[in-house]
């Protein structure tokens, strides 16, 4: 009923991302990546190499999951990550090159 990620270096965390947008609420490691996915809103992060907290975040997890709102965390997921919004953020890198074009008549 929710997804626990324990890796102690992860640079992005598809995974996690994966997760969410199956409306599971997250428990991850603070190991790179789920700090900036992981919000209070869709989960729990816990210090890296840490097995107690670890487990106690586990165990308030299966005593609260209920309290998280899953169609709220696919929604927000969806909103991030979604195709729709990392096609604009691709075309809005993509335009910031082109209008810095090399080609330009500078000295």
């Amino acid at each position: 009923n929710s997804f626990v990620l324990s890796s102690h270096y992860e640079t992005f965390g598809i995974v996690v991302i994966e997760a969410l947008a199956c409306s599971l609420p997250v428990i991850a490691t603070r190991c790179g990546g789920p700090e900036s996915i992981v919000t209070e809103s869709d989960g729990l992060l816990v210090p890296l190499k840490d097995p107690e907290t670890l487990a106690k975040a586990m165990i308030q997890m299966r005593n609260t999951t209920s309290q998280f709102d899953r169609k709220q965390i696919r929604d927000r997921c969806i909103l991030r990550f979604g195709e729709e919004n990392i096609i604009r953020q691709i075309e809005a890198k993509y335009d910031a090159v082109v209008s810095r074009s090399c080609y330009r008549n500078e000295p």
